[in-house]
């Protein structure tokens, strides 16, 4: 694995969220909760600081997902399967939010 790929996930393990820190989130209200989310969507919508790092990431966060799927430690579903996938997480959450006003 090349250095820069290296210091790349390395910088990924750095900066996600932690689990404590999502379980603090969700345990927020709803509107708070939305609130929250809101405000991290919008934040996408604004362009990378800089373009050429963005694009580099991108290259190294791709060779990293074949390497995993080549060495067999991710696995890919096809679109019928993902449909099915998504289709009931979004019936899931449906009905948690019914249950959870």
């Amino acid at each position: 694995m090349s250095a820069t790929m290296e210091a790349a996930q390395q910088d990924l393990k750095t900066t996600r969220v932690s689990d404590e820190t999502l379980r603090v989130l969700l345990s927020f209200p709803r509107q708070e909760r939305l609130r929250i989310s809101t405000i991290l969507l919008d934040s996408l919508d604004s362009p990378p600081d800089d373009p050429a790092e963005y694009r580099q990431a991108v290259r190294e966060e791709l060779e990293w997902r074949i390497e995993e799927l080549e060495a067999g430690r991710a696995s890919t579903y096809t679109r019928e399967e993902f449909m099915e996938i998504m289709k009931r997480q979004i019936q899931e959450a449906r009905a948690r939010a019914a249950d959870h006003p």
